[in-house]
């Protein structure tokens, strides 16, 4: 069966949402030497400056999963936005808190020391 044919029947498949149902089928019909299944599902994506690039070439360049790299790909098609290095906070800038300066020694506590008057304890 020639490559294109099987490439056509296995998308039409795939699109009618038919595959779960007989891709067992359809993998039968495809030759085993070729790597027609993962030419299917491969997406490839023109970027601004007309390079064209997967999923996985992205991920292993940034060093992210391919969730990411395919989220930063459907999202933005400027290079510098798709290569530019993963932070853990989903690239947002870190906030600024400023704590209230917790006491270490809460023997020192008025409070504390109130509390100990209340429930019978021996002030230290």
């Amino acid at each position: 069966m020639d490559e294109m044919v099987s490439l056509f029947l296995h998308s039409w498949i795939c699109n009618r949402g038919l595959c779960s149902r007989l891709h067992r089928i359809m993998a039968l019909w495809i030759p085993k030497g070729d790597d027609v299944m993962a030419k299917i599902h491969l997406r490839y994506y023109t970027l601004d400056d007309n390079t064209v690039v997967t999923t996985k070439t992205v991920s292993k360049k940034v060093g992210i999963s391919i969730s990411a790299a395919r989220n930063r790909l459907d999202k933005y098609t400027d290079p510098k936005k798709i290569y530019m290095p993963f932070s853990s906070n989903g690239g947002l800038k870190k906030k600024k808190h400023q704590y209230k300066r917790v006491n270490k020694r809460p023997y020192k506590d008025p409070m504390f020391i109130l509390a100990l008057k209340s429930i019978g304890g021996k002030p230290i």
